[in-house]
C-alpha cells in the first residue's frame, strides 16, 4: 500500500496534515494523532512496524486499543482512495 500522490497533495504543519483531493477539491485534516500514524505509515509502510513504533510512542496505553484506532484509521484512508495498493 501507498499514498496516493496522484490524486492528493499532502501539507504538514506542525502538529496536523492536509490532504487535498485535487480531483474534487475536498480536504482531509489530521489532528496531532491521526499526523502521527500517517507520518509512521509513510516511513515504515509495514503495518506491524508501524504498530510497533506506535506501541513505543503510547507506551502507556493498551495494544489492543492502538491496534483497533491504527486498523481503522487505515481502512478509513482506503475507503477515501488516500492510500491505494501499489
Amino acid at each position: 500500500m501507498k499514498i496516493n500522490t496522484e490524486k492528493y497533495i499532502v501539507r504538514k504543519f506542525e502538529n496536523e496534515t492536509i490532504l487535498l483531493d485535487v480531483e474534487s477539491g475536498t480536504s482531509h485534516i489530521l489532528d496531532d494523532v491521526a499526523t502521527l500514524m500517517f507520518e509512521y505509515f509513510e516511513i515504515y509502510e509495514k503495518n506491524d512496524v508501524v504498530l510497533e513504533r506506535l506501541f513505543d510512542f503510547f507506551h502507556d496505553a493498551d495494544h489492543a486499543v492502538i491496534e483497533k484506532d491504527y486498523n481503522n484509521f487505515i481502512c478509513e484512508l482506503i475507503g477515501k482512495k488516500i492510500i491505494v495498493h501499489d
